[in-house]
């Protein structure tokens, strides 16, 4: 026997009891918990040479059932824990005093069990599931089946998210259980029937295979979430009470969905991976979509976009149609957010058609907008086109990216426009951080004066003496430098004075572009994932391509063509003496609102 030593004094010893003994006499302390001889009753903290012998003493002198090293199954009564369902449903009939019934019943074929089992979950609201596969026996299987209450939830670890909704489980155990024996063909059933520890609450059921399958048929038949809702609710009467399937919401829909796979759109639950499918499919087609894709976490053969930068451009054969018979005209271009939750912006190249109806001519979703992606979206859409573009009108926002790109693969455009509306919005900010509300609105009705001056050369001076005005008062002088430095020497890009015969003053077609995206096609939801984004973009344009047929083969107007036809009842409809001739081709028009006019109107005839 090898001797043993003090740890404190390196005092050696041949039995470890006299070990213990020199370590509680000499240094008051008592020996590591590792290294006692025995087994300490938790009860009465005496000690035992061995576990059977404790374990002996705890049913004998306490009257405790042991927990051995096998014993899983929380008592749903106490805190005892058993081995086996057996031992769990002696001690819930002798010490809890539970009346415990079960039930042997024999089936010709499974299909029958499982017809009995769903029809006996709907009227009890319960539901038994299986914790593992059939276990094998010589000539058949044997399968158990548990009460989904039963036993412990996932745990996750997420200590700042609150549930609002508790587990299904009661964290013990339920004796409800089937035992399912099928040998040659014939099933014999054992029903343990009574639960024990909770409630038999609709809301923690699932809907079961059926309910699932006759829903997964109707979301493939293509029936709309909310007739199915529809239906399934008016289904409910007082006779046959409320089911699991009665509380059905959009949520169980979706997780149908997913689980028959019946969103086309999804090819991998995987954002990244689906995309990445989807963009090898596209490829190896003859008619490919994908005018430029790179994933995150790859290096750019071109050597522009960081390795962590994303970029998909899009453009259908429709489009470069479009963008190769309009675009020399009008080109518009902005981006959007809230198209997806990584924030990736979606930028659209757009073009005006003979209808005066906004056409898509291509689409880039990026995790940026500057020069050097704008670049590549560009040059993109140049090598689909086979030749650059020159076009007449560029109308952007005020950020220079748009533009210097552009210029920089398309060439020059004739004359380019900001965007009015994105003007506006920049000033009104501009007024709020810079000028005082008292004076704000005075210096903003001056800006407007500017921005709608039809007359070049005077515009000039009344520019000059804005600035003037404004930089002479403290008060404004800060909005007049951010004038001067800003505005003053790109005067043919904003005034209207210098977009006349043009049409286009505004980015609205993008605007309503956008608009129309994520209020009809997202349901003015957020939408988190780029493949359903993808989707989203392609059916718009699918339906774009369809009104402009229409339009062409039904001379249907578009809505710019209707503001036209009701501006011209308006004003067919101002009375003979609110008009003035003037000259020859020229009228003054008296504004029936007191604070506006008179307008001057001049005609042009051919």
């Amino acid at each position: 026997m090898s001797a043993v030593k003090c740890s404190l004094c390196d005092s050696t010893y041949v039995h470890k009891k006299s070990l213990y003994r020199h370590m509680r006499t000499k240094h008051d302390c008592d020996p590591p918990s590792e290294e006692k001889i025995g087994e300490v009753c938790y009860v009465c903290d005496k000690v035992f040479s061995s576990i059977s012998v404790l374990n002996r003493h705890l049913r004998e002198q306490h009257k405790v059932q042991p927990q051995t090293k096998r014993s899983k199954l929380l008592c749903p009564s106490c805190d005892v824990m058993f081995p086996s369902s057996t031992s769990m449903d002696m001690h819930l009939k002798h010490d809890h005093s539970n009346d415990l019934s079960s039930s042997q019943m024999n089936f010709q074929r499974i299909d029958d069990f499982y017809v009995w089992k769903e029809e006996m979950e709907r009227g009890t609201n319960s539901l038994y599931i299986q914790h593992e596969g059939a276990r094998r026996l010589d000539h058949g299987e044997r399968r158990y089946y548990y009460c989904h209450r039963s036993g412990n939830s996932r745990k996750v670890e997420a200590p700042d998210r609150i549930r609002w909704k508790e587990s299904p489980k009661i964290e013990r155990y339920c004796p409800a259980r089937i035992t399912v024996t099928e040998v040659n063909g014939k099933v014999s059933v054992v029903h343990h029937k009574d639960h024990v520890g909770h409630d038999f609450d609709l809301g923690h059921l699932r809907l079961n295979k059926n309910e699932r399958a006759m829903l997964a048929a109707k979301l493939q038949s293509k029936v709309p979430m909310n007739d199915i809702l529809d239906d399934i609710r008016d289904s409910v009467t007082e006779e046959g009470g409320l089911s699991r399937l009665h509380l059905l919401d959009k949520r169980d829909l979706l997780n149908v969905i997913k689980e028959f796979k019946l969103d086309k759109n999804r090819a991998h639950d995987n954002d990244a991976m689906s995309v990445d499918m989807w963009v090898a499919e596209q490829q190896a087609k003859d008619h490919n979509i994908v005018a430029y894709y790179k994933r995150q976490h790859e290096v750019d053969p071109c050597g522009v976009l960081a390795e962590d930068d994303f970029m998909v451009v899009l453009m259908t054969d429709y489009q470069k149609e479009i963008l190769q018979t309009y675009s020399t005209d009008k080109t518009l271009i902005d981006s959007t957010h809230g198209t997806n939750k990584y924030d990736f912006q979606l930028t659209t190249l757009m073009t005006v058609d003979e209808f005066g109806a906004g056409c898509p001519g291509a689409y880039c979703i990026s995790n940026r907008i500057d020069t050097d992606s704008m670049t590549v979206f560009f040059e993109a859409v140049k090598r689909r086109l086979g030749t650059s573009i020159s076009t007449n009108i560029f109308m952007s926002d005020d950020y220079p990216a748009y533009y210097n790109a552009w210029a920089a693969v398309m060439g020059p455009a004739r004359h380019r426009l900001l965007c009015t509306w994105h003007v506006d919005r920049a000033w009104r900010t501009q007024l709020k951080q810079k000028v005082n509300d008292v004076k704000a609105p005075e210096v903003y009705k001056g800006c407007r004066v500017l921005l709608e001056c039809k007359d070049p050369e005077r515009l000039e001076s009344l520019i000059v003496n804005f600035i003037q005005l404004c930089e002479s008062d403290e008060e404004t002088n800060e909005f007049g430098r951010y004038f001067r430095k800003h505005y003053a020497n790109r005067i043919n890009m904003w005034a209207y004075s210098h977009r006349q015969k043009l049409g286009l003053n505004t980015n609205m077609y993008l605007e309503a572009l956008h608009k129309k995206l994520k209020y009809c096609y997202f349901d003015g939801k957020c939408n988190r994932r780029i493949d359903n984004c993808i989707a989203a973009l392609l059916q718009l344009t699918k339906n774009l391509l369809f009104e402009r047929l229409i339009r062409h083969h039904k001379q249907k107007p578009t809505s710019r063509m209707l503001a036209i036809t009701q501006s011209h009842k308006k004003g067919a409809q101002i009375p003979p003496e609110f008009i003035e001739q003037v000259d020859h081709a020229e009228w003054t028009v008296k504004s029936q609102v007191r604070t506006r006019g008179p307008y001057t109107v001049k005609g042009r005839f051919w």
